[in-house]
């Protein structure tokens, strides 16, 4: 059975494993500390920059996030 609900979800681990990335296609970027296991920062509107080859890019206050 179908459902209409279901959204893409990427991960991904930081080199160091440190860090875990997860993005459930609602705009949203959250980043776990592994090894706390808190919630290290959230990114939030994000949208797909297709001139920059389909890179997508946030500021978050003194932060930055680019995805490819």
């Amino acid at each position: 059975m179908a459902s209409s609900n279901i959204k893409d979800l990427l991960t991904s681990f930081s080199p160091t494993s440190e860090f875990y990335a997860i993005s459930s296609g609602d705009g949203r970027v959250k980043i776990w500390n592994t090894l706390t296991g808190r919630l290290h920062m959230e990114f939030v509107n994000l949208s797909i920059d297709n001139a920059g080859g389909g890179i997508m890019e946030s500021k978050h206050e003194s932060k930055y996030l680019s995805l490819d």
